[in-house]
């Protein structure tokens, strides 16, 4: 069967971090974004569930870049 949606931005997350670690920091602002940009095409439910099992300063970096007023 095929995860779900949840699982499967996890993954995405994973790989985009991994990739960061590997690369310079204009990369790593690149893959922040896409973070964010496969965090906000999510519910709330599910990105508060994604966020939560986050690293907090890893989840507040990623909030700010959905929501750059908070």
């Amino acid at each position: 069967s095929f995860p779900d949606l949840c699982s499967l931005s996890v993954l995405v997350f994973r790989a985009a971090l991994r990739r960061s670690l590997r690369t310079t920091v204009p990369d790593r602002l690149k893959s922040a974004a896409l973070v964010a940009k496969i965090l906000n095409a999510m519910s709330a439910d599910e990105r508060g569930k994604i966020l939560g099992a986050m690293d907090a300063e890893v989840a507040a970096r990623l909030t700010k870049i959905m929501d750059p007023d908070t």
